[in-house]
């Protein structure tokens, strides 16, 4: 089985906000986030003259905004924006079966608690961004545990999971990347992504002889002091395996802005300009040769 709200080949959104990942939309954002399809939905872009015009604003905002409406210089237009279906009519019906049958299934493993079995493949620091009135900060809530090759109950599942895990668990068996092991887990859709949390029995069944020791405490702590806020529009950084998406946690005020910011924990500033994915690729191209005393490339 596979989670067709992972997928962003089905929607295509004229929507500003989707300008930035070249206007395709993920299908859980579409049929579940806003269910806009096939209807639309209804946005309002407030414009004022004298921001037009280089002028100050006679009230003494900075911004077009709520407070505006009344004022004599404010306009807003309505707007009607409506998902597009990008993929061929009877594909699209395929799809639509396939999310019916996802759901069934998710359904059935909610209130259940699921006989996990399946390999470690990245364990990155679980960060949370809190804002206040006083400022924003990064706090360490554990860690992420991405997992492939699952089998969730009886299920065989093709798409990557998502394991929320405390440090004490992480450091008693020792997790690494290449592990495979066996817990019991409740389940829920967050975001689009299946996440299995409260685990419980959990063994490891399979350490591998080149399996990658986890994160240790002092290094997730570490890559929350270092790490970076990625810009919107830099595409490359969103499969990268040393980019983690940040929680964000509003207190004290209305919430605004996404509820998850992509971040760097190698602190890279200049994103567009990283050369560690080509270092990557050059490491990998280099692991089967070493230099001899003359610098001449051995096999």
């Amino acid at each position: 089985m596979r989670n067709p709200y992972r997928r962003t080949d089905i929607f295509r959104c004229r929507h500003e906000s989707h300008a930035r990942f070249g206007y395709r939309v993920s299908s859980y954002h579409v049929l579940r986030a806003k269910r806009c399809y096939p209807s639309g939905c209804v946005a309002y872009h407030w414009f004022c003259h004298r921001f037009a015009k280089g002028m100050s604003c006679v009230r003494g905002f900075h911004r077009v905004g709520r407070l505006c409406f009344g004022c004599t210089h404010y306009r807003d237009t309505r707007m009607h924006y409506q998902p597009e279906v990008v993929i061929p009519h009877e594909e699209f019906l395929r799809f639509l079966d396939e999310v019916q049958e996802f759901e069934e299934w998710l359904s059935e493993c909610r209130y259940s608690r699921l006989e996990i079995l399946a390999t470690v493949a990245r364990i990155q620091p679980r960060l949370i961004k809190i804002r206040e009135k006083s400022g924003a900060r990064l706090v360490l809530g554990g860690y992420i545990v991405r997992l492939e090759e699952a089998f969730l109950g009886r299920t065989p599942f093709e798409d990557p999971v998502y394991l929320e895990l405390g440090a004490h668990l992480l450091r008693r068996f020792g997790l690494g990347q290449g592990i495979r092991i066996e817990f019991q887990a409740n389940l829920r859709l967050s975001d689009g992504r299946l996440h299995l949390f409260a685990p419980s029995r959990m063994e490891v069944v399979e350490r591998s002889e080149h399996a990658v020791a986890a994160v240790e405490d002092a290094e997730a702590l570490l890559g929350r002091l270092v790490a970076t806020r990625v810009p919107e529009g830099v595409e490359r950084c969103l499969s990268c395996p040393r980019a983690t998406l940040v929680e964000v946690e509003v207190r004290g005020g209305r919430a605004k802005g996404p509820r998850r910011e992509l971040y760097c924990l190698e602190g890279i500033q200049e994103h567009a300009l990283c050369v560690l994915p080509i270092l990557d690729r050059l490491r990998e191209e280099l692991v089967d040769f070493e230099l001899c005393g003359d610098g001449e490339v051995l096999g």
